[in-house]
């Protein structure tokens, strides 16, 4: 128990706290250095379901298939699909 004089226990208390600082600054720089890298993988999904329409093909393709049906429909059930002016 000799060994524990003022100068010891302060040495001691020296060497816990910079432990927990050198613990708490690898978390940090873990944190920061998953969250730089996740960054670019995260702006990419973006972009990519950006660009990626809601619907397989485009409107005017869509609009002219439509119009192409009904005029096949008007031919075979006659013109009852045409507008009333």
């Amino acid at each position: 128990m000799a060994l524990r004089t003022p100068a010891y226990r302060l040495r001691l208390i020296m060497q816990v706290t910079l432990h927990r600082i050198a613990m708490k600054i690898s978390v940090l720089a873990a944190v920061i250095l998953v969250s730089a890298l996740s960054g670019p993988i995260v702006s990419a999904q973006e972009k990519s379901t950006a660009t990626k329409s809601a619907m397989p093909m485009d409107m005017g393709k869509q609009m002219r298939q439509i119009l192409a049906n009904i005029k096949e429909k008007e031919k075979y059930y006659g013109n009852t699909y045409s507008r009333i002016d």
